[in-house]
C-alpha cells in the first residue's frame, strides 16, 4: 500500500523548522504564558543548568509584582521574568530591584527578543558581580516541523561564558575537596550523557550536590554526604506539600515493585516536617580522587542515574501533571 505524501517533507523524509507566533500560543503574558511556563520550569532549569522548582507566582517586591519565584534545592532563589513582546528598560530596571531585594542565585529575563543593549547589560552584569549570582537572558519562540504540533523553543541570548566563570574561579578558587567533588560528578554526568540519548548535561559547581533532569515531579541530585558516602536520589518536589505527600505514598505503596525494576533497596524519606520529600538510593564511600570512568564508584553511580531515570521519569511527570489538575 503506498503511504500518502507530506508536502511538508523532502524526499528523504526531512522537514524544515517553520518559526510560529508567540501571540497565537499565549495571548496574554499574566493569564496565558506565566502559568504554561510555571507548569514546565524544567525547561529553564535544563537550559541554565540548574534544576529549580517553583516557590510563588506574582510576588510583591518592593510594589512591583515579580512574575516566577523559584528555588533551587538546597533552597536558593531564582528569580524568573517574562515578557512575550521586546525587552525593555522597565523589565530591565524591575530584575534589578528584584536582584537587590532577594539576593538569588540567578536571575532570568526570558523575553520574545532581546534589545543590544540589553543583552549587552546582562553580559557587563555577568563580568562585574561575583559567582554568587548569575544572569541569563532567554529569547522565546515556537517552532513547528511542517504541519507538525508547535513546540517552544528556548535559547540562551546571554550567560555567564567560560571565561567569566573561569577568571571568578581564579579569584575565588574551590578547596581540593570542592575540587575532587565536582571532578567525580563531572565524570559521572559525562559517562550519563554518553550512555542516554538526550540527556543534558549539567554545570557542575563546588558543591558536595548536583542536579539534573528537572520536571513537574521535581528534580533528580548525585548527592555526596560528610563522609563521601555517594546518593542517588529524587527530590519530590510539585510545589505544593499535599501533592508532595501524594506523590510520595502512591510510590511507597508500590516500593516493592520499584525496588525491583531498580535493583537496589531504597531510602523512603516522607520529610513529614518539609514540603518536599525524597528517595534515594545509597551507594558507598567515594574516596577523593574518583574521576575516571572505570573507577567502581563512578561506574555504579552512573548506571544507578540512567536506572532511576529509565524506571521513574515517565511516571513521575505523569503522576505530578495527575495531581496537579486534580
Amino acid at each position: 500500500m503506498n503511504l500518502p505524501i507530506d508536502p511538508t517533507l523532502d524526499r528523504y523524509g526531512l522537514g524544515r523548522l517553520v518559526p510560529a507566533s508567540v501571540r497565537e500560543i499565549w495571548a496574554n503574558e499574566a493569564t496565558d504564558f506565566t502559568p504554561w511556563l510555571a507548569e514546565n520550569l524544567d525547561l529553564v532549569g535544563d537550559l541554565i543548568g540548574m534544576p529549580i522548582t517553583l516557590k510563588n507566582r506574582e510576588v510583591l517586591v518592593a510594589g512591583f509584582r515579580l512574575d516566577l519565584l523559584a528555588e533551587t534545592a538546597d533552597g536558593r532563589h531564582v528569580v524568573i521574568e517574562n515578557q512575550l513582546d521586546p525587552s525593555d528598560h522597565s523589565h530591565l530596571g524591575q530584575l534589578m530591584v528584584y536582584a537587590s531585594a532577594l539576593e538569588p542565585v540567578a536571575v532570568v529575563w526570558i523575553a520574545r527578543e532581546f534589545r543590544d543593549a540589553h543583552r549587552r547589560a546582562f553580559e557587563w552584569l555577568n563580568e562585574r558581580t561575583d559567582d554568587g549570582v548569575r544572569f541569563f537572558a532567554i529569547k522565546l519562540g515556537v517552532v513547528a516541523i511542517g504541519a507538525s504540533a508547535r513546540a517552544p523553543e528556548l535559547t540562551l541570548a546571554a550567560e555567564p561564558s567560560e571565561v567569566q566563570r573561569a577568571t571568578k574561579e581564579i579569584a575565588a578558587p574551590p578547596s581540593s575537596t570542592s575540587r575532587d567533588r565536582m571532578a567525580f560528578f563531572e565524570t559521572v554526568m559525562e559517562s550519563v550523557a554518553r550512555a542516554r540519548v538526550g540527556f543534558r548535561k549539567p554545570k557542575v559547581d563546588p558543591s558536595n550536590w548536583v542536579g539534573f533532569s528537572s520536571g513537574p515531579f521535581g528534580h533528580y541530585s548525585v548527592v555526596l554526604d560528610r563522609e563521601n558516602r555517594v546518593r542517588v536520589e529524587v527530590w519530590l518536589d510539585c510545589e505544593d506539600r499535599d501533592r508532595n505527600k501524594a506523590l510520595f505514598d502512591e510510590l511507597r505503596m508500590d516500593a516493592a515493585s520499584i525496588e525491583q525494576a531498580i535493583g537496589a533497596p531504597i531510602t523512603w524519606d516522607r520529610k513529614d516536617e518539609r514540603r518536599a520529600s525524597s528517595i534515594a538510593v545509597v551507594g558507598a564511600l567515594v574516596p577523593l580522587g574518583t574521576s575516571r570512568s572505570a573507577d567502581p564508584q563512578v561506574a555504579w553511580t552512573s548506571d544507578m542515574v540512567i536506572t532511576l531515570l529509565e524506571a521513574l521519569e515517565s511516571r513521575l511527570r505523569h503522576r505530578a501533571l495527575a495531581l496537579r489538575e486534580r
